[in-house]
């Protein structure tokens, strides 16, 4: 006789064993329906929101959104929920244990999440036993996104302020340096104009030469024309690197005033296509699918 179990017999043995194994799959029903209740699995609550990245600046070949994914990953943003929804205490996890730092990266690994849809929109959820708390706790991500991305963007004009402000300064300081010379000429040796001042002394001297002008006034003219031929060159040479300092210190200031107006802007970098709603039905434990796992296993074991 063959001891291989062909189909037919697995059916005969199915049939006279039915009801052992019916007995064993509503026992199972039940105690999964009961372990599955809220007595001892806490049901959980999901809120969502769905934004699109704004006024953000990519990296590289980075598009928005990834640079928006990186951003919602941030040490700061992860704290700032710690430190404000009292996650420790909320998870049952003691702050001061050796691995507290990994379990509470689990935790919210399994209760919070970030995914780029196909639209490139970025979509936040967050599970929690409190339908209000995980709807605070996405408001509070995407608010802290956008204090990380603007603080990112204010620590890069940071720079180009101080820049253009410190280069301002050595600017306005060389032009402080010039006027002062400049004045100097201007007091003690009448140089006003150089250009204007030569030609006419020059003329004044030639008439006074043909007129046979007194020797005073002719000494006078003297003295302008000597002071025009020791001076003149350094007063035209200062006044052009005036010109010059003063158009590198404007074109600086226009530069620093741009970056700070950068540095001061107030942007939001999320457009909000979907608001986080408090849910009025849990999202965890789905029942219905714990019993009949249950049930399929137990009728498989049996058999």
């Amino acid at each position: 006789m063959s001891n291989e179990l062909s189909f037919s017999v697995i059916i005969e043995i199915i049939k006279k064993r039915l009801g052992i194994i019916a007995i064993l799959v509503i026992v199972a029903a039940v105690a999964s329906a009961i372990f599955s209740g809220p007595t001892f699995i806490k049901p959980q609550f999901k809120s969502r929101a769905v934004i699109y990245p704004s006024n953000l600046s990519p990296y590289g070949e980075e598009s928005e959104t990834e640079q928006m994914l990186q951003l919602l990953y941030a040490t700061d943003i992860k704290d700032s929920l710690i430190s404000k929804f009292n996650l420790y205490q909320r998870y049952h996890i003691a702050p001061n244990s050796e691995s507290h730092r990994f379990y509470m990266n689990e935790t919210i690994k399994e209760r919070v999440s970030f995914s780029a849809t196909r639209y490139e929109s970025v979509e936040i959820e967050v599970m929690d036993e409190n339908p209000d708390t995980a709807k605070l706790m996405v408001d509070e991500i995407m608010h802290q996104l956008n204090v990380k991305a603007r603080n990112i963007q204010r620590e890069k004009y940071a720079e180009v302020v101080d820049i253009n402000w410190n280069e301002m300064e050595k600017q306005r300081i060389r032009v402080d340096s010039i006027e002062k010379r400049l004045q100097f000429l201007r007091d003690e040796y009448g140089i006003l104009d150089y250009m204007v001042q030569t030609e006419e002394a020059l003329k004044g001297y030639m008439k006074m030469l043909a007129n046979n002008t007194n020797t005073t006034n002719r000494k006078k003219a003297e003295d302008i024309l000597n002071n025009l031929i020791k001076k003149g060159g350094e007063f035209k040479k200062l006044n052009i690197i005036a010109d010059l300092t003063r158009d590198t210190y404007y074109s600086l200031k226009r530069q620093y005033e741009e970056a700070l107006k950068e540095y001061t802007k107030e942007l939001t970098y999320t457009n909000v296509v979907v608001k986080p709603e408090v849910a009025d039905k849990k999202s965890y434990p789905v029942r219905w699918v714990i019993v009949f796992t249950a049930m399929l296993a137990t009728a498989i074991a049996a058999l």
